[in-house]
C-alpha cells in the first residue's frame, strides 16, 4: 500500500522558507534512497536521517529509512521508524509486521 499526500505550497512569501526546507529534505531523501539502492548503505541512511532532521515527522522519509533498517536487520531502529509512521498516518498497514520486528507480544489465540 502506498499512501501519498502531496505538499502543495502556496506562493505566499511567508511559506518560502518552509518550502525551501522541504525541497532540501526531499532532495536528501531521494539521494539517500539512491545511495542505498547502489549499495552505499550507511551513506544512504545518513542522507535519509539528514532529511528527517529537517522534517522529523515526515511519514514518507521515515518509511524509507525504516525499510532500509529492516533490510539491514537493524530491527530496533526499523521498529521505531515504522511505529512512528503508523502513529503519524493512523494506519493499520504495519500492524502485522510490527510485532515481529519489535518483539511486541501478540495475544495468543485459544
Amino acid at each position: 500500500m502506498e499512501l501519498r499526500i502531496p505538499f502543495i505550497p502556496s506562493k505566499n512569501t511567508a511559506c518560502q522558507a518552509v518550502i525551501k526546507k522541504f525541497e532540501q529534505a526531499q532532495t536528501l531523501a531521494v539521494e539517500g534512497s539512491t545511495l542505498y539502492e547502489e549499495g552505499k548503505v550507511e551513506e544512504g541512511i545518513a542522507k535519509m536521517t539528514a532529511a528527517l532532521t529537517l522534517f522529523p515527522i515526515n511519514a514518507e522519509f521515515l518509511s524509507a529509512r525504516g525499510q532500509a533498517y529492516l533490510d539491514q536487520k537493524r530491527y530496533a531502529e526499523a521498529c521505531q521508524d515504522l511505529f512512528t509512521v503508523r502513529y503519524i498516518l493512523a494506519t493499520t498497514a504495519y500492524d502485522s509486521l510490527l510485532p515481529i520486528i519489535c518483539n511486541i507480544p501478540t495475544e495468543e489465540k485459544e
